[in-house]
């Protein structure tokens, strides 16, 4: 078995709105429907942030999602296409979202 943990990070560079949280929603769908094929389950948490100094005095909130993987697979070749999967996929989205998501391998 070769395990699998990783982070995708939504890091929105406004505001938290209803706008960006529909986003999110809709991204998690998207990756538990893209990770459903491997019967991997993708969890959804958020949390808030001070981007900086001035907003933490402020009390000004962000928001950042992070789309959690933690699985193991069989095959190191169903590892690497998962991987290859995640990263290609992180990078289409940042193309499209001006570079919005970042991806953490944890293992």
């Amino acid at each position: 078995m070769y395990p699998l943990k990783v982070n995708i990070i939504f890091v929105p560079d406004t505001l938290p709105s209803v706008e960006i949280q529909e986003n999110a929603k809709s991204f998690h769908t998207y990756f538990r429907i893209l990770l459903g094929i491997y019967k991997i389950d993708v969890s959804l948490s958020e949390e808030f942030y001070h981007p900086d100094e001035e907003a933490e005095m402020n009390g000004v909130d962000y928001v950042k999602y992070n789309f959690h993987i933690d699985t193991s697979v069989n095959h190191s070749s169903s590892l690497v296409n998962l991987t290859l999967i995640l990263s290609h996929t992180v990078s289409l989205l940042n193309r499209k979202y001006g570079n919005s998501f970042e991806i953490e391998f944890l293992s």
